[in-house]
């Protein structure tokens, strides 16, 4: 009896290891390039970074502290005010939220989508929310942090965007002249 009960744990854990492993796969075979695969209504999109210099990923939920969240403003201004070939910016939401309400309680002006299977929540491990992520058009991510609490912190993250951008646009120039 003892022997059976053994064989079937055997079985057991080894089916659990090898979900484990095929999960793995999943994530790595969807590495945070320039071409992350978010769904949104069944649908699959790719980020814009293909297209952008950067991409701007903030991922939030209602959950999100609200100090963090007056980062916002600085988020919607470099939407407003930057070229849509100089930076894209993104949010990503729980596949079990809704966009609608999120945009009209935090005034959000970029797209938001869907993150159903939680892609970027495992990839990233992110524990505290809003979480930024920049990535440049090659999907190298160059900046990563949760949003920050002080007034002060939002304005120097407004500007530590717009110097990536900057050395950005100097590294396509030199590699244009090559």
């Amino acid at each position: 009896m003892r022997k059976i009960w053994w064989i079937i744990l055997s079985i057991i854990l080894i089916i659990i290891n090898l979900s484990l492993i095929i999960e793995i796969k999943k994530l790595k075979s969807n590495p945070f390039s320039g071409k992350i695969i978010v769904s949104t209504e069944n649908r699959k999109i790719s980020f814009p970074s293909t297209q952008s210099l950067l991409t701007l990923i903030i991922y939030f939920s209602h959950r999100s502290s609200e100090k963090r969240m007056k980062e916002i403003y600085y988020w919607n201004k470099l939407y407003k005010t930057l070229p849509k070939e100089d930076i894209a910016v993104v949010g990503l939401i729980p596949g079990n939220e809704e966009i609608k309400s999120i945009k009209t309680k935090y005034k959000i002006l970029f797209p938001i989508y869907y993150d159903k299977n939680l892609l970027i929540i495992r990839r990233f491990l992110i524990s505290i929310t809003p979480f930024k992520i920049i990535i440049d058009k090659n999907g190298k991510i160059l900046h990563m942090s949760p949003a920050y609490l002080s007034e002060e912190s939002h304005k120097n993250f407004y500007f530590i965007v717009l110097e990536l951008l900057k050395n950005k646009k100097i590294q396509e120039q030199q590699s244009r002249w090559k």
